[in-house]
């Protein structure tokens, strides 16, 4: 595959098989009651109504939804505006983008990895990866997110894009419209502007990468601060709001009752209107007085730090449970439960999850981290985005986009064995079978019991009858 014609062919029957992968899925779900019940999930049914607002042409948002993703709002509300708001809209915009993000992966992936093949072979597991294939075919944002990522990443390996003006203020750009669609990137965007600035140093001439590395910072930090702040505007979007959501987020993932996953809080419902309206009231009960967005965000955040505070050994229990299920091959659900869905969907079953993929991806992570070379990006980008999910809480739908160096660093592993196998180097073959044993043991002990996989499938099933029984109710004359 040296030829990059031939890579180019390669990369588009990928993608081409990984839309037919995602339409089939589409086929699937459409047969799940809660696909003709677009208003009634929580995430769905709240950006299904933002986007009738904008396709309507009224803007900006309102003030209480100010936590939600305004790009993705302003996005589907296009698509709405051009295409209508049939039940198929939005789930096709997403296969859409999830093909898209295919492509982007090869593109990284052969950057960083230096290597056409192996790019091929990650790109692929991206166009089959049962979550992907998911997300792809629902209403939310996530597809949108893991797109973005997948292009700051593509970005971020492009010499030419730390060197040149206009390509860091795109950097910038890309940086600001991921961490609106999903904030827990924060980490990994900071990582990011620290590698691209550290690459602006030109050995010699000390004067010269001080100057580059000031207007790499100011012209990415200036783009990335300028688009978060005309989302704000478009939503009605404070900082102070925007902290308040992350403190109320914060507290789920680190009180008394936490477990590891989303955990209920007394007063607060499950939903959008939960952390937001919710978390008000029950602030503003407590302190007794009327609070704005900064006084429900220290509200929060003293509660989170008065649990590690006054009860230090459950918070590291804690947080050693989070590592157990970021680890585990579990998919932990939140409103939507792939454990479910791959009993509903067929498509799904047959898909690679992340039991196949972490183990794959820890060993090419050891191989990767042990030599210099630009592919260390895919094992730092993984490790900062963990930190800011294991200061929160983990589900599969936050864990998601990991699969994005996951992939990558799985087909570096996979391109290693090979290699040793075809060179006749059986000590190389051997050592590297026990590497991914080991891995695979580990991560096996890293599961959740049979009885919260019973929890989760009940819970699930509960909702999908809601679900029916609401849509028998609106065909009801």
């Amino acid at each position: 595959m040296g030829s990059p014609h031939a890579a180019r062919c390669a990369v588009g029957a990928i993608a081409i098989a990984g839309l037919g992968v995602r339409l089939l899925a589409l086929r699937d779900v459409a047969a799940d009651p809660c696909f003709a019940a677009a208003g009634l999930a929580p995430d769905a049914g709240l950006y299904h109504r933002l986007a009738l607002r904008v396709a309507a042409g009224e803007l900006p948002l309102p003030a209480d939804a100010g936590h939600s993703s305004t790009l993705w709002a302003l996005l589907l509300g296009g698509v709405y505006a051009a295409f209508g708001d049939e039940l198929w809209v939005a789930p096709l915009a997403n296969v859409a983008l999830g093909t898209t993000t295919i492509v982007l992966v090869y593109a990284y992936s052969s950057r960083l990895l230096g290597s056409r093949p192996l790019a091929l072979l990650g790109a692929a597991g991206a166009a089959v990866y049962g979550p992907f294939v998911f997300f792809d075919t629902s209403r939310l944002k996530v597809s949108l997110g893991i797109l973005l990522a997948s292009l700051a990443l593509l970005l971020a390996s492009d010499d030419r894009s730390r060197a040149s003006p206009t390509r860091q203020i795109l950097l910038g750009l890309v940086l600001g419209l991921a961490l609106d669609v999903n904030r827990l990137l924060v980490p990994p965007v900071a990582l990011l502007l620290v590698v691209g600035a550290w690459s602006q140093r030109s050995p010699g001439r000390q004067s010269a990468g001080r100057s580059s590395t000031r207007g790499f910072l100011l012209r990415t930090g200036a783009a990335l601060l300028l688009t978060v702040t005309a989302l704000g505007l478009l939503s009605q979007r404070s900082p102070a709001a925007v902290a308040a959501h992350g403190a109320v987020h914060l507290y789920i993932g680190n009180h008394p009752g936490a477990w590891g996953g989303y955990s209920d809080v007394r007063g607060l419902r499950r939903s959008p209107a939960g952390h937001v309206r919710d978390a008000r009231r029950v602030a503003e009960k407590d302190a007794g007085e009327s609070l704005d967005e900064g006084g429900v965000a220290t509200f929060w955040t003293v509660r989170t730090l008065a649990f590690a505070r006054e009860r230090p050994m459950d918070a590291a229990r804690l947080l050693g449970r989070k590592l157990v299920l970021l680890a585990s091959p579990y998919e932990v659900p939140n409103n939507e439960s792939y454990a479910y869905a791959r009993r509903t969907v067929a498509t799904l079953a047959w898909l690679p999850g992340f039991g196949v993929l972490l183990p794959l991806a820890l060993s090419g992570a050891c191989l990767v981290a042990a030599r210099p070379g630009p592919a260390r990006l895919l094992v730092l980008a993984g490790l900062a985005y963990a930190s800011g999910l294991l200061l929160f809480f983990v589900t599969w739908r936050y864990r998601l986009p990991m699969a994005l160096v996951a992939w990558p660093l799985a087909a570096a592993f996979v391109g290693a064995i090979v290699t040793a196998a075809r060179d006749g180097r059986p000590a190389r073959v051997a050592a590297l079978s026990v590497l991914l044993a080991t891995a695979t043991a580990v991560i096996g002990l890293a599961d959740v019991s049979a009885e919260t996989r019973r929890q989760h499938l009940r819970a699930a099933a509960a909702r999908a009858e809601h679900c029916e029984r609401a849509v028998r109710r609106r065909a009801t004359p």
